[in-house]
């Protein structure tokens, strides 16, 4: 294998999974408009639970961005595994903050049954990404521990078929986590 660029078959692009499906979505906060003054409280307090997921998933997609970069310009076994390290230690801080968002979505007291609902719905989905980046981060973990040269054609094809398979649970679950959100912001009468 010729080194100048990333291995054939495991484009950065591939393994960045189109960044835009894994943005969380936002529930909108303008201005609950719920009847009840406590369903609107609820609702506010769920909202910027949910919405702290910008600005870590922000962050990861800098990472991510800059990964691409690093990949893109390798040039040889050690510039590649280097990659894939700064790929995993990327991951590896976003699934810890998703993890600690599913225990604070958890602890958001709420009386209503149907937000109540929601938010464990929500939860559900906010782990079920974090599994899925475990999965890919699990996937580049074989490249990166690629020991030689002959290796490489190999280790990129296994992390592939894992690649792959989170690439996919995160499509699903990017329509769930849609699904909740506009359900959320239905529910609370936010306007987006």
């Amino acid at each position: 294998m010729a080194f100048g660029q990333w291995p054939q078959g495991l484009p950065p692009g591939i393994v960045t999974f189109s960044l835009s499906a894994l943005f969380l979505g936002m529930v909108h906060t303008s201005a609950a408009q719920a009847q009840a003054p406590t369903l609107a409280a609820e609702c506010d307090t769920l909202a910027e639970t949910i919405n702290q997921n910008l600005v870590f998933m922000a962050a990861f997609e800098t990472e991510i961005a800059a990964f691409s970069r690093n990949a893109a310009q390798a040039e040889t076994l050690a510039d590649i595994t280097a990659a894939a390290n700064q790929y995993i230690a990327a991951v590896d801080g976003v699934v810890s903050n998703l993890n600690g968002l599913v225990v604070e979505l958890g602890e958001v007291p709420l009386t209503d049954a149907d937000l109540a609902n929601y938010r464990d719905a929500y939860a559900i989905v906010v782990a079920g990404f974090a599994d899925a980046l475990g999965i890919a981060g699990d996937a580049m973990a074989i490249v990166a521990a690629t020991a030689s040269e002959a290796d490489l054609p190999s280790n990129v094809e296994a992390s592939q078929v894992h690649t792959y398979s989170a690439v996919e649970q995160i499509q699903g679950l990017t329509n769930q986590e849609a699904a909740v959100v506009s359900a959320v912001n239905a529910h609370c009468g936010y306007n987006p």
